[in-house]
């Protein structure tokens, strides 16, 4: 990728919510449409539940011992979570 398309691509994007690694509602309702789009291509056969697969602990205690809890914010969910 080039440099001109990435800037392009993200531009008025901040990187710090960008490169965000919290497990938040944005992130979680693009993983559920994710399983919605795979089902329907017949990727996979049946959709499955998302939120028993997701420990946020080991983020949650890395996050606390940098003290980044409040660093990034939560984004909320996407409209078709």
């Amino acid at each position: 990728m080039q440099f001109a398309n990435f800037k392009e691509d993200f531009q008025g994007l901040s990187l710090k919510t960008f490169s965000s690694p919290s497990l938040d509602p944005y992130f979680i309702s693009a993983l559920k449409q994710k399983i919605r789009v795979a089902h329907k291509f017949g990727l996979i056969k049946q959709p499955f539940d998302l939120e028993p697969l997701i420990d946020r602990s080991l983020l949650n205690k890395a996050l606390k011992d940098q003290g980044l809890e409040n660093f990034w914010p939560n984004q909320p969910a996407a409209d078709k979570a």
